[in-house]
């Protein structure tokens, strides 16, 4: 009976319990306690208006250390003539550039820019077309122009110019002024971002305009705009168009010469001199002959209206006793002439 035992198998435990190896029923191991579940510690939320605050201090640092930077810099344009800028940087063509004192340049020159490109104006309802099709109408403030304007932006302008090209879905223009076009060239790029002409652009033009006197910008100005392929400043310009120095302009050429401006890629000069416009481009909103018909009748008229040669002389802005710093046709204009642009070749 005894043997028979010893080979009958051992009861099954009860549930939950564990019998130790060698060991008989009644003597049985609990189990092992289940793992307890991970304790998930919850991070504190973070509020999102001091990170806020921190990025807004720290644009705000970089917007000051910008504007001291080009306080600064157009603060040296007072004194220095710069040698170069980022228009003439970016320039396909081979650049012909010579700087010379206002006293060179014609008052028939300086009374036109302005007229043309800087006017002062009244209140003027104007007309938003898109390939010849009208698109609408709106009320374009008046404005003081670049002789009676403090500062270099127009802003009562460029906030009606961002509110209309937002409804109309199109740059409606009207608001760039004298300081802007400068500060551009010299510093810019042609680049035409949104961002760029409705806050840097203004902002670099008001802190020049403050700091550089008036007499001083017109310089700058005649002297880096770009009025053709490779031609920029008024004594290459009118050596390139009118074989003769800036100083001989008359009112009729100093006018052909600001009509090319807007678009001087498109206009080259004529074999018996003056300026010829080029075929407007396919899709092109304007047209460089219809921009010379424009300026020769508006700007003279705009000259006589506003008073411009008066009020030039009123302000001390009427050049003095030519230096003949342009007396003679510089080399790359004759180079210009007799070969046409010649492209930049860039490694």
């Amino acid at each position: 009976m005894s043997d028979l035992q010893n080979h009958l198998p051992l009861p099954v435990p009860p549930s939950g319990v564990l019998e130790e190896p060698g060991t008989r029923q009644g003597h049985v191991l609990p189990l092992p306690p289940a793992p307890a579940e991970p304790i998930v510690v919850k991070q504190p939320r973070r509020h999102l208006l001091p990170r806020l605050h921190r990025v807004a201090t720290r644009l705000a640092f970089l917007l000051l250390a910008l504007v001291l930077l080009l306080t600064a810099g157009s603060l040296s344009l007072r004194w220095v003539n710069p040698p170069t800028t980022m228009f003439m940087h970016e320039d396909e063509y081979v650049v012909t550039y010579m700087f010379v004192p206002l006293s060179d340049v014609s008052p028939n020159l300086v009374a036109a820019a302005i007229a043309h490109e800087d006017p002062a104006q009244d209140l003027r309802t104007v007309q938003v077309t898109d390939h010849g099709r009208l698109v609408g109408t709106y009320k374009r403030p008046p404005t003081q122009g670049f002789l009676g304007r403090t500062g270099g932006t127009d802003w009562e302008r460029l906030a009606v110019r961002i509110k209309w090209t937002r409804a109309y879905g199109r740059d409606v223009g009207g608001s760039t002024t004298i300081e802007q076009q400068t500060v551009k060239n010299l510093f810019l790029t042609a680049d035409r971002a949104p961002w760029r002409k409705a806050f840097v652009e203004p902002v670099v033009a008001d802190v020049y305009g403050f700091v550089v006197p008036k007499r001083r910008q017109i310089e700058l100005y005649l002297n880096i705009a770009e009025f053709g392929p490779g031609i920029f400043g008024a004594c290459a310009a009118s050596w390139y168009y009118f074989n003769k120095s800036p100083s001989r302009l008359t009112e009729a050429e100093a006018v052909d010469l600001v009509a090319v401006l807007p678009m001087p890629k498109l206009f080259r000069a004529d074999i018996h001199g003056g300026v010829l416009p080029l075929r407007a481009p396919a899709g092109s909103t304007y047209s460089p002959r219809l921009l010379l018909e424009y300026a020769r009748l508006a700007v003279p008229a705009q000259i006589r209206t506003d008073r411009t040669l008066q009020r030039l002389a009123a302000a001390g802005l009427m050049p003095g006793a030519p230096t003949g710093s342009c007396s003679r046709m510089p080399a790359g204009v004759a180079r210009t002439l007799n070969q046409g642009p010649v492209l930049r070749h860039r490694s």
